[in-house]
């Protein structure tokens, strides 16, 4: 069962041609992927919000000039006051399951859940250039194949946002994976903001309230690579 409250606070972006997710972290903030608004700081930007009540309500935004090359804070005048989901930083694991929500363009007026489950945590503290550092596989049971428009979703785990979504690599113009930035990476850039991560611990992970027992059994998880070409969900190309 999905979070209906995400829905409410998703919204979609334009940016002259560009075209992206993103999602509200306050009552007047807006994440998303940079490269849906890398048209300028003097350019027009639209977030439309679908799900925010009886009707859709567009507003116009600004863009933070201290803004991270990976992810962007929207400005909004307007404040949507309800309630927001919790960001958070945490340790992701290979095989941990979630979701998001957003508007790839083949399905830009309704939006579309995409579950997914985490393949490779990438961890590399000396490229601040990388555009990803999670790569997710995608459930057989989503309906499209391409997600241009995509970029910019939040990264949902355990009802709380780790990430933002920003590639996808494709195979015959078929998409294998999505790739997605972690938030606990861009801290320093969400702090300046006003914006904190809480440690955000698996829920499986979390202290039992209940009957401790002893010699219990972990087990432990291993990573693959995965191959494919990349490209940007908004209107420009990134190559590895």
């Amino acid at each position: 069962m999905y979070n209906k409250n995400v829905k409410r606070n998703v919204c979609r972006v334009k940016s002259e041609d560009n075209r992206g997710t993103g999602f509200l972290v306050s009552d007047t903030q807006v994440l998303t992927a940079r490269h849906c608004i890398a048209s300028g700081f003097e350019k027009e930007i639209i977030l439309e919000f679908l799900y925010n009540g009886e009707k859709k309500i567009n507003l116009c935004a600004t863009l933070d000039d201290s803004s991270d090359n990976r992810i962007a804070i929207l400005n909004i005048s307007q404040p949507q006051k309800f309630k927001h989901l919790q960001i958070a930083k945490m340790d992701l694991k290979r095989s941990y399951k979630g979701e998001t929500f957003g508007y790839p363009e083949v399905l830009k007026t309704t939006g579309n859940w995409i579950d997914y489950k985490i393949n490779t945590v990438i961890d590399n503290k000396n490229d601040d250039e990388l555009n990803y550092s999670i790569i997710l596989e995608i459930e057989p049971s989503c309906r499209i194949s391409d997600f241009s428009g995509l970029s910019g979703a939040p990264l949902i785990f355990d009802e709380t946002i780790v990430g933002v979504i920003t590639l996808q690599s494709t195979e015959s113009n078929k998409a294998l994976v999505i790739k997605a930035f972690d938030l606990k990476k861009c801290e320093v850039y969400l702090s300046k903001n006003g914006l904190t991560l809480p440690v955000k611990k698996k829920k499986s992970d979390e202290p039992s309230k209940g009957i401790h027992i002893k010699n219990s059994n972990k087990t432990n998880l291993s990573g693959n690579k995965i191959k494919g070409s990349i490209i940007n969900f908004g209107n420009m190309d990134y190559k590895e």
